[in-house]
């Protein structure tokens, strides 16, 4: 995940987001569900957007 980002500058929090599936293996999710997804877009419309995404992890 992280070598994609840097690779293709597609993610600005790779780290986190990779941080946050690797503690959520831990403590013993098997999945994710997503549960809401946005841009920026959809408030401020510009050439220039970034996304967010809310997941839930389980078993």
């Amino acid at each position: 995940m992280i070598k994609e980002s840097l690779n293709n500058a597609n993610a600005c929090c790779s780290g986190a987001a990779a941080a946050a599936i690797a503690a959520a293996r831990e403590l013993g999710a098997r999945k994710g569900k997503i549960v809401k997804y946005g841009t920026s877009y959809d408030v401020h419309p510009d050439s220039s957007f970034v996304g967010y995404v809310g997941i839930l992890f389980g078993r």
